[in-house]
């Protein structure tokens, strides 16, 4: 399975990253202006107040660096997403696994703490590993809302 996967990156990597998005269940971004904004995909989950959060999902098919990964927190802040996920086809160095860690821990409101950016392979989503995430059931639904939103917010300006 893994060649399989190797071996649409290689083709279509853009496909990929939709397909490995998939994975952890969450929804392809797409970026109304073009170019790379950082985002892969999205999960949301709620607090015990009902607000929703984001969770930024990265997907790397080639090579990546610990760069990548400040890059990834980077994206984080600038999105204020309390969570992220760097999935990707190689496994991660020591120095990567070290800076996602350095991110340190985000606790749920009300609830229990969470690593602020982990690093996860396609491999170990193969082997049944999940990253350690709060309840994202309400990934579609609030996906579904936001684009009604945008939808109706770009038909303003179609006018």
């Amino acid at each position: 399975m893994i060649e399989d996967a190797k071996e649409l990156f290689f083709h279509s990597p853009l496909q990929f990253e939709s397909w490995a998005v998939s994975l952890l269940g969450g929804q392809p971004y797409k970026s109304g202006g073009g170019g790379d904004t950082g985002i892969d995909g999205l999960l949301y989950f709620q607090d015990f107040k009902l607000k929703y959060h984001r969770i930024i999902i990265e997907v790397r098919g080639g090579g990546y660096h610990p760069k990548d990964v400040r890059a990834l927190k980077a994206v984080m802040k600038r999105e204020e997403a309390p969570l992220g996920v760097l999935l990707a086809l190689k496994k991660p160095t020591k120095g990567m696994l070290k800076e996602a860690a350095a991110a340190g821990k985000w606790e749920l409101p009300g609830g229990r703490e969470y690593p602020v950016l982990q690093i996860i392979t396609i491999e170990d989503i193969f082997k049944g590993k999940k990253p350690d995430l709060p309840d994202t059931s309400q990934t579609l639904k609030k996906a579904k809302k936001q684009v009604r939103e945008s939808e109706k917010n770009n038909s303003l300006f179609d006018q």
